[in-house]
């Protein structure tokens, strides 16, 4: 199984980390000026850097979407049509508070007592 992962934070890279660990194929990409550092980091454990998430889609059975949530919209609009027929596709979206406008409902930004007069419980 090949496995691509979009966005290689630190999260992204975790996840790419640990799937090239267990010998899985795996590639990624990040920001294009990012590259250069991107190849060094992950130089000797297993994770191909390419070019753009058309690339890694394009290579990829599974592909992780690691990006920040406020990205996410965008980033599958550009590189989703680019998925292979078949494929996987998981997303590992952070979720901090000041992200939370790409989420549609976020409970865990609201107090309890909020959601309770709201009927959210």
């Amino acid at each position: 199984m090949n496995i691509g992962v979009i966005g290689l934070g630190d999260v992204g890279k975790f996840c790419a980390r640990a799937f090239a660990k267990q010998g899985y194929s795996v590639c990624g990409c990040d920001l294009p000026e990012k590259r250069y550092q991107l190849e060094r980091d992950m130089d000797g454990i297993g994770v191909t850097i390419l070019d753009d998430g058309h690339a890694v889609s394009r290579a990829s059975d599974l592909i992780i979407y690691a990006v920040p949530a406020e990205e996410i919209g965008n980033v599958v609009r550009q590189y989703g049509p680019s998925t292979r027929k078949g494929s996987i596709v998981s997303g590992q979206i952070s979720a901090e508070r000041r992200e939370c406008g790409s989420c549609s409902f976020a409970p865990f930004t609201e107090s309890k007592s909020k959601r309770q007069k709201a009927g959210n419980n």
